[in-house]
C-alpha cells in the first residue's frame, strides 16, 4: 500500500493557470522518463494547453516506438519571428511594412542598379524564448535545470513556476515536487 502524499490538488491548481508548458528531460532520458513525458504532453494539448517536450539529446532509435516522440524539440523556440537576409545593407534603399492588410507584410527595396534580392537569401529563426510554467522530468537540481536551458538556446527563465518530477533522489528547488524515491518508475 502506497502512504505516499503527491501534490495533485496543488498541481491540478498550476495547471488550470497555465497557457502553456513546456516539459524539460534530463541529459540522458530514460525511456520511462521519454513516455512518461510525451504522454503527459498528449494529454495536455488534449486539453487545450500547449505542451512541448524538450530534451538536449536527440531521442534514440529505440525511442521511436512512443507516441509523441517525433515531436519532442531540441531547443527552446522564442515567440518572435526573425528574418535574416544574406544581402548587403548598403544595397538597401528602404525596408517598409504594409498594415492596409489584415496579415503582416514586409518590403526590402534596392537600391537602383544593385541586384535583386532572391528568397533563397532569406532565413527564419525564432528568438525570445521565455519559460514561465515547466516540468521537470528526474532533472536534479536547478543549477543542472539551468545548465540544461543553457545548452537549449537562450531563454529568459526568471520567475519561472517549477514542477520537478523525480524518482531518483529528494528534491526541493522547484514550487511543485514530486518525489517518490520508493516509485520504480515515472
Amino acid at each position: 500500500m502506497n502512504k505516499h502524499s503527491y501534490p495533485f490538488s496543488d498541481l491540478n491548481v498550476w495547471l488550470s493557470k497555465a497557457e502553456g508548458v513546456d516539459i524539460f528531460l534530463p541529459e540522458k532520458p530514460s525511456l520511462d522518463q521519454v513516455a512518461a513525458s510525451c504522454a503527459l504532453a498528449s494529454s495536455l494539448n488534449k486539453s487545450g494547453k500547449r505542451a512541448q517536450v524538450i530534451s538536449p539529446q536527440l531521442m534514440k532509435v529505440e525511442f521511436n516506438s512512443v507516441y509523441g516522440v517525433n515531436k519532442v524539440a531540441h531547443k527552446i523556440e522564442g515567440r518572435s519571428l526573425v528574418v535574416e537576409i544574406d544581402y548587403p545593407l548598403e544595397n538597401v534603399e528602404k525596408i517598409s511594412w504594409d498594415d492596409r492588410q489584415p496579415k503582416v507584410r514586409l518590403m526590402v527595396q534596392p537600391k537602383m542598379g544593385a541586384p535583386a534580392i532572391d528568397e533563397k537569401m532569406v532565413h527564419f529563426s525564432k528568438e525570445g524564448g521565455r519559460v514561465e510554467k515547466a516540468i521537470l522530468f528526474g532533472i536534479p537540481s536547478l543549477e543542472a535545470w539551468k545548465s540544461l536551458v543553457s545548452q537549449l538556446g537562450p531563454a529568459e527563465i526568471n520567475g519561472a513556476e517549477l514542477v520537478a518530477i523525480n524518482i531518483d533522489q529528494e528534491t526541493n528547488f522547484a514550487q511543485i515536487p514530486v518525489v517518490d524515491t520508493g516509485a520504480s518508475s515515472y
